[in-house]
């Protein structure tokens, strides 16, 4: 039962009344005073802090005015029961205190730890830790006596402690310090250094340490959190201590999923092989993945988080449920809506947005197990797994922020090689996590760092060479390359096939398209892609729109691949007829768009023997003997197409294509003809438009006999009511007109093609400038559509512009005009 203030009415009528006394009360000195000053206490502190209770005011008056003046430091039995109270409204109830409050209880309990028992020391560590959170850069004066070798922490840390529990707090503590804040000063770099140095010795120490298992596993998680926090912060990072870094790091990944004995390595080594220098021949162009996952970094390494987010309630035990299946309902779509987000809650009160994704939060309740020995067990491996979500959070930090060369050359310690290393129980890389951790949130986190360490590295890849099958008693630094990209694509595959945790597959997915994008097909064996695509394509009719999103990226990622593949041509154009699929005679029709039914199949052309049943979008309904397109052009390595090698397959319309067009326009919820329409998620509309701009620009022959279908559709998108479906119409317009106009320059060329004429590309113009054109340019508000849209303008070609009329000249120069 809760007011209309969000209180607890209950509990909220205890603290008032609590309060009033607290307020009214008076010292005299005496025993009696002391007495009733601890029974005061002990009601406020069993108060139930699960809700809302205090107002802000209330908590920052009692704690200034009251409970720092009232308990002397000397009297430990009452200081501990005040660090409970002060416990209770920052770190329980959420509640932030003023600059002169936040000062004041700061004081009061450093001098309680420098002069307190050794038993009311964790006590006071908590509270100092609760306090000093997301303040740092509000306590500098308090820098020196908490940070410093002759301060309260460091000694404690590095040998003072003798019980284990005031070990952990002191950690704890410190690790909160290492917070920024956006608006704040930071600590100074002598104070960075100090404490990176302390994490890094308990990194290797602590694995090692005979210590109480879950101990051990909470100071392993405040020591990797706070190392994230530095790095991110400051971006320190010692070329010297990368080495050891990753050692430590790579040691935690694994934290209570191995039987092997634990040993952390003093460092770890780049391989000498990463020396080569990439040559300039080599870079191309970076592509639309990966531009859009650099923004997003960028993006989210400029924001901070000032204000203390509030817990979203008990965190489910959902890590120790190995690999959940399927029906999870609304409940996964609601998760996923927040996978690219960033979360806010950590150990004592919430942990940095800017620092840690949503597959990176961890929940300190421990109130889901019991105390039986099963809930003992479940606890600790719960606590493991968090362990390991930290030590995987902290390498996806420390390689966005160290140079793509270094991290190349320790690749050899996180992937496998060889489909032997991959096997092996003995060797551990990411992929003993991917596929073998309980854990969805440990397995999405390493996903995720793995393709960060992937994003960015084509210029390094472009040196793979699988080839060369013979065998020599010296492998090529570019064979070894290649097999580990194999190992890649494998491994990758096969987790693809055992995950069914919507979050994780999302990240898989979104793993398999940074590959993609960076991996040069044209020097490998075909076939990769291939089977891809075909397990990629078993998610299309996903519940969750986010894991129908992450298809059509690695789609999207498959169809930007340059130079353009044949293996690509035979995965986007079917290989034969089929009764179902549209002809080439679907230019006279007067809007193609609508031939395009919501039962036609969407049909890979994978195998030439595959039923045009066999096209359903249903996961699981893809028939298991479709066998990998044979390149048109034989041959070791993939081959690049050549236009009139299409020509016998152009005039059919890819189900690439038929599926963007179904994703798009609005589709009949029944079979009748008077049924409702429904509408796909915006984000898959959007990237459903740049999967065809990504066919247009690359593979403009085994679209061009879909030019109709494409036009008619951009006309329906450019009527949307949503600027950002415009926008991106736009852009498929102008990839569209480009290569319409090339097609119509290449004319000349003697080369077999079947290109597109002058007169049909003056009627697809004639077309558009009738169309949206005219209204786009004189009523859209959105100036970025006009701006594109001007653009595709400037693509009509001297070819088409002559033969147009010149009142039509005239009218669009008087558009442009405007």
């Amino acid at each position: 039962m809760a007011d209309e203030s969000g209180f607890s009415a209950v509990e909220r009528d205890r603290f008032e009344q609590c309060f009033k006394r607290f307020m009214k009360f008076t010292s005299q000195g005496d025993e009696m005073s002391r007495t009733n000053l601890n029974l005061l206490l002990d009601e406020i502190n069993s108060i139930d802090y699960s809700s809302k209770i205090a107002t802000e005011e209330e908590a920052n008056a009692l704690i200034q005015f009251k409970l720092c003046r009232l308990i002397p430091l000397h009297d430990e039995r009452l200081l501990v029961k005040v660090c409970q109270t002060v416990f209770n409204f920052t770190a329980r109830q959420q509640l932030n205190l003023t600059e002169s409050t936040l000062l004041a209880v700061t004081e009061y309990l450093v001098g309680g730890a420098q002069r307190c028992q050794p038993w009311a020391l964790p006590m006071i560590l908590q509270a100092l830790g609760a306090v000093v959170y997301e303040n740092v850069g509000l306590l500098t004066k308090f820098h020196d006596i908490l940070l410093s070798r002759r301060g309260i922490l460091i000694p404690l840390i590095e040998g003072g402690a003798t019980e284990e529990e005031v070990l952990r707090q002191a950690v704890q503590t410190l690790e909160n310090m290492t917070i920024k804040v956006s608006g704040q000063t930071y600590m100074e770099d002598r104070y960075a250094s100090l404490c990176f140095d302390i994490f890094m010795k308990l990194l290797h120490k602590i694995p090692t340490t005979r210590l109480e298992s879950m101990i051990q596993c909470k100071v392993m998680i405040c020591t990797l959190r706070g190392l994230q926090n530095l790095l991110a912060a400051t971006k320190i990072m010692p070329s010297e201590q990368l080495g050891p870094l990753l050692a430590g790091v790579r040691t935690s990944m694994f934290h209570g999923i191995s039987n092997i004995p634990v040993m952390v390595p003093e460092t770890l080594h780049p391989t000498p092989l990463s020396n080569v220098e990439p040559s300039s021949a080599d870079k191309t162009p970076t592509s639309p993945q990966k531009s859009q996952a650099e923004d997003n970094t960028k993006g989210q390494g400029n924001k901070k988080s000032k204000k203390r987010k509030p817990k979203k309630g008990k965190e489910q035990d959902g890590d120790q449920q190995g690999q959940p299946d399927h029906g999870q309902g609304q409940d996964d779509t609601k998760l996923s809506q927040a996978m690219n987000g960033l979360s806010v809650e950590g150990q004592v009160r919430g942990e940095q947005a800017v620092f840690r994704p949503a597959w990176a939060k961890i929940s300190s309740s421990e109130s889901d197990f019991s105390d039986t020995e099963g809930g003992q067990s479940s606890r600790y491996r719960s606590t493991c797994a968090k362990v390991r979500q930290c030590a995987l959070a902290c390498l996806h930090t420390v390689i966005k922020n160290t140079d793509k060369k270094v991290m190349f050359g320790y690749w050899s310690s996180f992937i496998p090689d060889s489909v032997t290393s991959g096997n092996s129980s003995q060797i551990q890389t990411l992929f003993t996590i991917i596929l073998k951790d309980p854990s969805p949130k440990c397995r999405m986190g390493a996903l995720a760092t793995l393709t960060a360490l992937l994003d960015g590295t084509k210029t390094f890849l472009a040196a793979a060479d699988d080839s060369d099958q013979s065998r020599t008693a010296f492998t090529a630094f570019s064979t070894v390359l290649g097999s580990t990209v194999h190992e890649l694509h494998r491994c990758l595959l096969l987790a693809l096939v055992s995950e069914n945790f919507p979050l994780t597959l999302t990240q898989l997915i979104k793993c398999l398209s940074t590959l993609i994008s960076n991996v040069p097909y044209q020097k490998m064996r075909p076939g990769l892609l291939s089977r891809v695509v075909k397990q990629v394509r078993n998610f299309l009719g996903h519940r969750d729109p986010n894991v129908r999103v992450a298809c059509l990226t690695c789609f999207g990622a498959v169809s930007a691949i340059q130079p353009p593949l044949m293996e690509v041509c035979h995965i986007i154009q079917p290989s034969r007829t089929t009764s179902l699929s549209l002809s080439s005679s679907t230019k006279d029709l007067p809007n193609p768009v609508t031939a395009i039914k919501t039962n036609d199949p969407v049909d890979s052309g994978f195998s030439s023997n595959q039923s045009p049943e066999s096209g359903n979008l249903e996961a699981g309904n893809v028939s298991p003997g479709l066998s990998t397109p044979s390149p048109g052009i034989s041959g070791t390595q993939t081959p690049v197409y050549a236009d009139p090698l299409l020509q016998s397959q152009a005039s059919q319309t890819s189900w690439l294509i038929k599926l963007c067009v179904k994703n798009i326009t609005p589709q009949p919820r029944g079979f009748g003809e008077n049924g409702e329409y429904y509408t796909e998620p915006l984000p898959v509309r959007l990237e459903s438009l740049q999967v065809l701009a990504h066919l247009t620009k690359g593979y403009f022959p085994i679209i061009r006999n879909s030019l109709p279908i494409l036009r008619d559709l951009t006309c329906k998108c450019f009527e949307d009511s949503d600027g950002v479906i415009r926008l991106h119409t736009s852009k498929l317009l102008d990839e569209l007109t480009q290569a319409l106009q090339k097609d119509i320059q290449a004319l000349d060329q003697s080369d077999g093609a079947q290109r597109l004429s002058s007169t049909e590309a003056h009627q697809f113009w004639d077309y558009i400038l009738n169309g949206p054109i005219p209204k786009i340019l004189q009523r859209e508000t959105h100036n970025p559509v006009k701006a594109v849209t001007c653009d595709c303008l400037s693509n009509i070609g001297a070819d088409v512009f002559n033969i147009i009329s010149v009142s039509y000249c005239i009218a669009i120069i008087q558009k442009v005009q405007v």
